[in-house]
């Protein structure tokens, strides 16, 4: 958490960020926790009707390190963009394309499409890596 002391103003944008996305969506709730991991968003997505329970984790050097999301029950897989089961999703920024500016709501939204796309009722999609 060594981010929030050294970022003050990261910290409010980010609340501001989350907030927004959380009142322009119905798909979202979120509420921040601390963990022994560190800060965390508790989140809840609603994609085609199923609940999608997870936790996007800041790590102690944010923003110049990627943003997580995985499971919150570590025995669930999502997505053929897993690091297997109760593993992070690979989304559009991780490590190899990391940029400091991406904020935790554009992640989420990274999350959401993932699923929405993969996990589809009658014809599931395919994202490409």
């Amino acid at each position: 958490m060594e981010w929030l002391t050294k970022y003050p103003d990261r910290f409010v944008r980010e609340c501001a960020e989350l907030d927004k996305l959380a009142q322009e969506v119905d798909w979202l709730t979120l509420l921040w926790s601390l963990t022994t991991d560190g800060l965390e968003v508790q989140l809840d997505m609603t994609v085609h009707g199923s609940i999608y329970k997870a936790r996007m984790g800041y790590p102690a050097v944010f923003p110049h390190a990627p943003l997580y999301i995985r499971p919150r029950d570590p025995s669930e897989r999502w997505s053929n963009h897993q690091f297997g089961p109760g593993g992070s999703l690979c989304l559009q920024w991780r490590a190899d394309n990391w940029n400091s500016e991406v904020t935790g709501a554009e992640i989420i939204r990274s999350a959401y499409e993932l699923l929405h796309i993969e996990n589809t009722p009658v014809t599931p999609g395919v994202v490409p890596s």
